[in-house]
């Protein structure tokens, strides 16, 4: 797959509201949880602009455990014109996405991806092996200063501070 052979993810960055405190390592709250595996956010959305997502609940029609890869690119947040083409270029390879969410103005700023089964743990895995090394290609060939990798000793320094605020 190229230059990158990594496999990183981010877990929460701040402890807004106290999440970190309440055990809560990933964004997300009691009703859904996003996975991070690249750079980039939606600076509007505070969302990554790439992710993964499994609803904890039965949301808007979905039963419960339901999982998504999940892009967000709000028009005029930072680097949106930068990043709209990647989204766009993720969203035409992987086909089946659905717009989720938009903005006052009428604009698309959301979209979905729904995975066939209720099993997060299949969900994730078909992500991992299928739908990420198209998105890992699409990241690499676009060489885009804002939407890329993670750097692994940033994802594992946020990792090893989660770690020393658990409670064991």
């Amino acid at each position: 797959m190229g230059k990158h052979n990594g496999f990183n993810f981010m877990p929460r960055q701040t402890n807004h509201y106290g999440r970190l405190d309440r055990g809560y390592w990933f964004p997300g709250n009691d009703k859904y949880l996003l996975i991070g595996f690249y750079s980039g956010h939606d600076s509007f959305n505070k969302t990554s602009n790439i992710c993964f997502q499994a609803h904890l609940t039965a949301q808007s029609g979905r039963p419960l455990n339901t999982c998504s890869i999940q892009l967000s690119n709000t028009p005029n947040s930072e680097a949106y014109a930068s990043k709209k083409p990647v989204i766009e270029n993720i969203m035409k390879k992987l086909g089946g996405f659905e717009v989720s969410c938009i903005n006052k103005y009428g604009l698309e700023r959301r979209w979905n991806r729904y995975y066939s089964t209720n099993n997060y743990l299949q969900c994730i895995e078909e992500f991992v092996s299928k739908d990420k090394p198209v998105i890992d290609y699409i990241i690499e060939q676009a060489n885009n200063p804002h939407l890329g990798f993670l750097e692994e000793v940033q994802t594992k320094q946020k990792i090893s501070s989660i770690i020393s605020r658990r409670v064991l």
